[in-house]
């Protein structure tokens, strides 16, 4: 799981995306996950290595970098894109709290319908790994609590962990995945989501967030 922009709704700063994306990738062997990324990375040079440190990440690889990327990805029939966004508003700027809140609300929500349109069964078992995002133990423990409780109540048999992502290199696939779908209704820009467009299964936008927030 990743997610692309943000969460700040403040539309005076010229930075504020807005939309917001988050993105679960689904495999059922993460092998063909990592001989993506090696692969990717035996075609770049020393000096595009050495800026990335190892570690891919759409917003500082080049555009055929991405490309490329997703042409791989699309090559991996195994693969299951399913993705949430929402599209911000001026009216509304949440504090520090709703954000969290807030972020965990949509993950919670996109676990959900993977449950009902039976993409999850109860019969397996499956780890679900999320992108390291906050340095803070109480803010991922949060956000793991509200996981948990989703998925006890659609039964699901399910280990909860965050990483980042030079430990766990399918994090650094769906960054790129989520990125080419915020490209999509952040800057109008199809191409890179048309790639893979045949392995979304879900691409929903969720109406008003904070209204539904517990």
């Amino acid at each position: 799981m990743d997610e692309w922009w943000d969460l700040w709704f403040d539309f005076t700063k010229t930075k504020t995306s807005r939309y917001f994306v988050m993105t679960f990738l689904l495999v059922y062997n993460k092998k063909p996950l990592e001989k993506i990324v090696k692969k990717l990375f035996y075609g770049l040079t020393k000096k595009q290595i050495k800026k990335s440190w190892w570690i891919l990440h759409a917003v500082q690889e080049l555009p055929e970098t991405n490309s490329k990327f997703l042409q791989l990805c699309s090559k991996q029939k195994d693969i299951k894109i399913m993705a949430l966004y929402i599209k911000k508003t001026p009216s509304y700027n949440p504090n520090s709290n709703e954000k969290h809140i807030l972020y965990n609300h949509i993950a919670s929500i996109l676990l959900k319908k993977l449950v009902e349109k039976k993409i999850l069964s109860t019969n397996e078992s499956i780890e679900f790994i999320a992108s390291r995002r906050e340095t803070k133990k109480m803010l991922n423990t949060m956000f793991i609590s509200c996981l948990w409780e989703t998925a006890k109540k659609a039964n699901l048999n399910i280990k909860i962990s965050i990483k980042p992502p030079q430990e766990e290199k399918g994090l650094q696939v769906v960054d790129v995945l989520c990125w080419s779908i915020y490209q999509k209704y952040e800057h109008q820009q199809q191409y890179y989501s048309s790639i893979i467009a045949s392995q979304i299964i879900i691409l929903e936008e969720l109406k008003n967030p904070i209204r539904t927030l517990p």
